[in-house]
């Protein structure tokens, strides 16, 4: 089993899909870590993605590196709480920027129930996180 948090920090960014109105929708995210022995990403609360998954909490989350790819699926779940965020945005330079200049709009999800896929080469793997 690969250390799953390390390998998307490696890709650089990942690939959030979430759903509106049946239909599919990616973006680029850049930020990830491990905590509590969670999957935890930020977004910003005013944003299309966080009312999407507000709406429909299952995602897939999928990066690319080395030739090797990985695809995460689970529910996103908010977690709100200030210890949380605090962690986390003093572990991220640029989340703690961009808090210190718009204020509290962000909030941070962990994944729930979540199935990783990792493909390298011919070799499937797969577990629950």
């Amino acid at each position: 089993m690969i250390d799953v948090v390390q390998f998307i920090k490696e890709a650089g960014m990942f690939f959030l899909a979430t759903s509106e109105n049946g239909q599919p929708k990616q973006r680029p995210f850049g930020g990830v870590m491990l905590l509590n022995g969670r999957i935890y990403f930020d977004t910003n609360t005013e944003k299309a993605v966080y009312k999407q998954m507000a709406a429909n909490p299952q995602v897939s989350l999928c990066a690319f590196s080395k030739g090797c790819w990985i695809r995460i699926e689970g529910r996103a779940v908010p977690d709100h709480s200030p210890e949380t965020l605090d962690a986390i945005t003093e572990r991220n330079p640029m989340l703690k920027k961009l808090r210190e200049k718009e204020g509290d709009i962000f909030t941070s999800l962990y994944l729930e129930d979540a199935t990783v896929e990792f493909h390298s080469g011919e070799k499937c793997e797969s577990w629950k996180l």
